[in-house]
């Protein structure tokens, strides 16, 4: 988004960009509040409303968001960031068709510029996911991938291909992404979910530990790794990793598959059926 399209105020405008790149969400809304108060009510500058929207969306009023990214909209039709971010809060929203054709708006007053187009592609493939159609989600993923290479492009296309009961095709995209990125410890762990619904047990066990080293903090990996000693049978070493996640930050749903497991796997150690 353009920080050229207000001469009102500019030093509270800066202000709020900069709280926002930091994270300081309350910071910058303050700003925006002083910004808007200097100023009669058809004066605030589009950005105002672009970075006020991006707060309400980063603290999750989706409904605020909306409102607040549609007057941006109104006061900037023609800027493209403006209208890729209010398409996405409409996704988010659930206004999956209406936040699509926001998105092929942006993607036609950019010129299509080709990260306009992967996101378009992309997020066509998370609502073709979301609603079950495997086949078209993959292959709008695959457009994506030919506007722009990333990790989160080709770890969403893994879990398709995955889910979807193709796994050998999985791994080839995950052959592929790994020469691009080989210290992302996300794709190394999507990679280990591909190799253990590819019934590659020892393999995927290598990867989640490979993910884990990348991303210690990281609970995911060593959950997943327990999970495959679990399959394989080998109850020792899927009790202590599980008991190792005990001591990893993790939300509730999470710690309430780890404890049932443990003591699961505990009973039958005891033979108690």
């Amino acid at each position: 988004m353009s920080e050229t399209t207000s001469t009102a105020e500019p030093d509270l405008l800066a202000d709020a960009v900069e709280c926002f790149d930091h994270g300081r969400l309350d910071a910058c809304l303050e700003h925006i509040v002083q910004l808007k108060a200097g100023l009669a009510p058809e004066d605030p500058p589009a950005d105002a409303f672009y970075f006020e929207a991006l707060c309400y969306r980063r603290k999750g009023d989706l409904g605020r968001a909306l409102a607040t990214m549609a007057r941006a909209v109104e006061m900037a039709p023609e800027e493209a960031d403006v209208l890729l971010e209010h398409g996405l809060i409409m996704i988010e929203s659930g206004r999956v068709q209406e936040g699509l054709d926001v998105l092929r708006q942006a993607v036609h007053v950019s010129g299509h510029d080709p990260v306009y187009r992967h996101e378009l592609y992309l997020q066509n493939a998370l609502a073709l996911y979301s609603e079950g159609f495997m086949e078209a989600a993959a292959l709008s993923l695959r457009k994506a991938l030919k506007f722009s290479e990333d990790p989160d492009t080709y770890r969403v296309q893994i879990q398709v291909l995955t889910e979807w009961g193709r796994p050998e095709e999985a791994l080839e995209v995950v052959a592929e992404a790994q020469t691009k990125f080989p210290r992302d410890g996300a794709l190394h762990h999507i990679a280990g979910l591909a190799l253990a619904a590819a019934r590659r047990p020892y393999e995927a066990a290598q990867a989640f530990v490979r993910a884990y080293e990348l991303g210690p903090g990281n609970v995911d990996p060593v959950h997943s790794l327990a999970l495959v000693f679990e399959s394989a049978g080998d109850v020792h070493r899927a009790l202590e990793t599980l008991e190792r996640c005990l001591g990893m930050q993790m939300d509730e749903v999470m710690r309430e598959d780890v404890l049932q497991r443990i003591s699961r796997i505990r009973a039958k150690m005891m033979g108690v059926e």
